[in-house]
C-alpha cells in the first residue's frame, strides 16, 4: 500500500478550490495506466462529506481518466445514491454467507429500481470463498439465492496475500497467486470494456493486457 499523501476532505477541497497542484500531489502515479487518490486518517467523528462536493471530485477525475473506480463500501448512503445513478457499471461483494448474500440481494434490487428497474451494468461477485467452507452456501446455491449469476468468484487465501505482501510481491511472481489472479479476470474484462467505449485502447495497453490483470496494472 501506499502511505496517505492527505484527507479525502482535502481531495475534495482541492478540487472544489480547482486547485490542480494540491490535488496532484494526492494523486499517485502507481504507474502510467494506474493512478490512484492516495487518502487516509480520516476523522472518524468528523461529519460525512457533502455530497455535492464529492459528486465535484468524481465529475473531474471522470474527465480526466477513462476509468474510474470508486470504493463506496464506506461510504453514506446520500454518496451511494449519487455513485448507483452516476456509474455506468455497479459491482457489489459479498461472501458465501448467508447474511451477506440476503443484504447483497436487497441492494443489487434497489440499485436495479433506482436504475429505472434495470439490471444492465450491475453486477455481483463472490469474495473469500471457502474462507468458512461448512458454513457458505454451496457454489450451485449461488444463483439461485441471488437470482443471478456472479461475476466472479475470489477464493479465500490468506496465507498467499500476506505472504506476497510482506514479500513485495505481485500475485503474477507466485504459483497460488496467479489462480487468484484468474479470478479477477472477468471483472477486469468487464471494466476495460467499459473504458474502451470512451477511446481507442492504446496498443502497447493491449499487449500489457494480454499478460494478464496485474501485468497491466503493475500490481
Amino acid at each position: 500500500g501506499e502511505e496517505p499523501m492527505g484527507t479525502l476532505e482535502e481531495t475534495i477541497e482541492a478540487a472544489c478550490n480547482d486547485d490542480d497542484d494540491a490535488l496532484n500531489r494526492m494523486v499517485v502515479e502507481v504507474n502510467k495506466n494506474l493512478h490512484m487518490i492516495s487518502s487516509g486518517a480520516e476523522n472518524i467523528f468528523k461529519d460525512s462529506t457533502n455530497i455535492d462536493d464529492y459528486e465535484r471530485l468524481v465529475d473531474g477525475l471522470m474527465t480526466k481518466y477513462p476509468l474510474v473506480v470508486v470504493d463506496a463500501s464506506m461510504a453514506p448512503p446520500d454518496i451511494v445514491k449519487m455513485l448507483v445513478t452516476k456509474s455506468q457499471n455497479i459491482v457489489v461483494v459479498t461472501s458465501l454467507a448467508l447474511p451477506s448474500m440476503r443484504a447483497a440481494r436487497a441492494m443489487l434490487q434497489e440499485m436495479s429500481v433506482m436504475r429505472g428497474d434495470k439490471n444492465e451494468g450491475i453486477d455481483f461477485i463472490v469474495n473469500k470463498a471457502g474462507e468458512i467452507a461448512s458454513k457458505e452456501i454451496s457454489s450451485k446455491d449461488i444463483e439461485e439465492t441471488m437470482e443471478r449469476t456472479p461475476l466472479t468468484i475470489i477464493p479465500y487465501d490468506i496465507k498467499t496475500f500476506i505472504g506476497l505482501e510482506t514479500e513485495s510481491k505481485t500475485l503474477e511472481e507466485d504459483k497460488a497467486g496467479k489462480k487468484i489472479q484468474k479470478a479477477f479476470e472477468p471483472l477486469i474484462d468487464k471494466l476495460f470494456k467499459e473504458a474502451n467505449k470512451h477511446g481507442p485502447a492504446r496498443e502497447e495497453d493491449g499487449e500489457k493486457k494480454s499478460k494478464g490483470l496485474f501485468g497491466f496494472l503493475g500490481r
